[in-house]
C-alpha cells in the first residue's frame, strides 16, 4: 500500500484529503505543521508528500 503524508494546519481539509485517499486505498499519514511534516518524512518515508502551500 502506497503512503501518503499530508501536511495541513486546517483539520477540516485534513480530514477532507485523508478520507478521500483512504477511500482510494492509501494509507495516510497526518502532520499539522511544517516542523512535524519533515519529521515524519525522514521518519515514515512517504512515497508522496501532500503540503498546504501556505505553511
Amino acid at each position: 500500500m502506497k503512503r501518503i503524508l499530508v501536511i495541513e494546519d486546517n483539520e477540516t481539509n485534513m480530514y477532507l484529503i485523508g478520507f478521500i485517499l483512504r477511500k482510494n486505498g492509501y494509507e495516510v499519514i497526518g502532520a499539522r505543521s511544517g516542523e512535524e511534516g519533515v519529521e515524519l518524512t525522514i521518519k515514515d518515508k512517504p512515497d508522496l508528500v501532500i503540503m498546504d502551500i501556505q505553511l
